[in-house]
């Protein structure tokens, strides 16, 4: 066995992401969002990180309402839709509109199977 020389070098530190600062990987013109969120989410919703300035109310019967700025309308939605009917857009009405429009569509779609 040869010997082999110690060489001392540093490795760099790991690199850490920053936080995101709005919800949404996509660039997009940034938006204020409000969600109610039932009981049986309400720890998931109030254990993530939304946007640097979110902020969370806290009903007795276990809902929650959580605001925040995004700048994904398309992350948005789908991320609301993916909770189901424990998750209810309060604002903006548009965004409302398109999740009730898709809940309708896949409604129609389970009624003509």
């Amino acid at each position: 066995m040869e010997q082999a020389d110690l060489t001392v070098s540093a490795a760099p530190p790991p690199v850490t992401p920053p936080e995101p600062k709005v919800f949404g990987v996509m660039d997009g013109e940034e938006f204020r969002v409000k969600v109610k969120f039932g009981k049986a989410v309400a720890g998931y919703v109030q254990e993530r990180i939304w946007s640097d300035d979110q902020s969370i109310r806290r009903y007795k019967n276990g809902n929650v309402d959580l605001e925040f700025s995004a700048n994904s309308w398309r992350e948005v939605r789908s991320g609301v839709l993916s909770f189901g009917s424990n998750a209810k857009v309060i604002y903006p009405k548009e965004l409302r509109a398109e999740v009730v429009e898709e809940a309708q569509t896949i409604l129609g779609m389970l009624i003509d199977l």
